[in-house]
């Protein structure tokens, strides 16, 4: 590739007024304001912000800090020109995400998850190393997963938080010389990966939970994504009834047939980028009447017809570039 898009940006400064200022200008520049202090102790390791090679719209940065306060705050909220969704993987130290009076301690292995629409404070100890995703808010929607009324989900390390972490550590090593097709594809498995993660466990004890149902539902989905959906057949294959099954999808503002629906224009869209099958096909396979239909749904969701983006994807990889775009903010809601 002839621009990767990376960067590493060196804290040098000696005082810890500008510290803090070179702090604020390396995060305003991928996209987040944050208000910034540093505490008057002496720092015990380098400080740097590495901003590696973007997958398409998701950024993925590195941070490394010794003592070091971030506040989101409405001010610097205000000032925001992107709604981003910010997922972090703690690599060293401990960092102390608040909101208010409430706030958890992140230790290596844990993940946390925030919309930077929201006020949050991160405190750093004496020498922090995390690996961040920035996703645009409309793509994280894609996902289906809610982040609650505070906007912020911490999970402790567990087996589908280690597997999305091992799982970006590797692609940091490679993703430079990654080409565009397999970039569109590393792109993909992060955010499955991040969904996998973010997703309650169900075991049989939680089934009849109602969050937990619409998860093993959610997961039924997706491996039936070619069939014949309905509230009806939804409910035989989880034994319970199509009121249950309305009820559960409810809680969450979205309903079953919209769910299906954007799932199915996301997992299109990849067709379309790694296939030459014809859109008519595209659109069979994934149950829309016709291809009119499919292209009116497209096009709602990500702004052109699937032929034009289809067009223009090619054209990228063929640069060597990443073929996705972003999905249109409230698109198949």
């Amino acid at each position: 590739m002839t621009d990767t898009g990376a960067e590493i940006v060196e804290i040098d400064g000696h005082s810890t007024a500008t510290r803090a200022a070179q702090w604020e200008q390396a995060i305003s520049n991928i996209g987040i304001a944050l208000e910034a202090s540093v505490p008057a102790r002496p720092r015990v390791a380098s400080e740097h912000l590495h901003r590696h090679t973007p997958l398409d719209e998701i950024l993925l940065v590195d941070f490394h800090c010794g003592p070091l306060t971030l506040s989101r705050t409405r001010r610097s909220i205000a000032r925001a020109a992107t709604d981003l969704v910010a997922v972090a993987a703690i690599r060293g130290g401990v960092e102390q995400m608040s909101q208010g009076d409430a706030g958890i301690a992140l230790r290596p292995g844990d993940l946390a998850v925030w919309d930077t629409r929201r006020p949050v404070r991160f405190d750093f100890d004496d020498n922090v190393s995390k690996r961040v995703l920035l996703i645009p808010e409309a793509t994280f929607k894609d996902l289906g997963v809610s982040l609650g009324p505070l906007g912020v989900v911490a999970r402790q390390s567990g087996p589908a938080t280690r597997l999305l972490s091992h799982f970006i550590d590797a692609l940091t090593e490679s993703v430079a010389d990654l080409s565009g097709t397999a970039l569109a594809s590393a792109r993909n498995a992060t955010l499955e990966l991040l969904s996998g993660a973010l997703r309650p466990d169900v075991g049989a004890s939680a089934c009849s939970s109602v969050a937990a149902l619409r998860a093993t539902i959610e997961q039924w989905i997706e491996r039936n994504l070619f069939d014949e959906i309905t509230p009806a057949s939804v409910a035989a294959a989880h034994a319970v009834s199509v009121r249950t099954v309305h009820r559960a999808f409810a809680e969450s503002g979205e309903s079953l047939g919209a769910m299906v629906r954007r799932r199915r224009i996301v997992r299109a869209r990849a067709e379309l980028c790694r296939t030459d099958i014809p859109v008519a096909s595209i659109a069979s396979r994934f149950g829309f009447a016709d291809a009119s239909h499919f292209s009116r749904a497209f096009k709602d969701m990500y702004g052109m017809p699937p032929a034009t983006y289809r067009q223009r994807s090619g054209n990228a990889v063929r640069r060597g570039e990443i073929a996705f775009r972003h999905p249109r903010k409230g698109a198949a809601e």
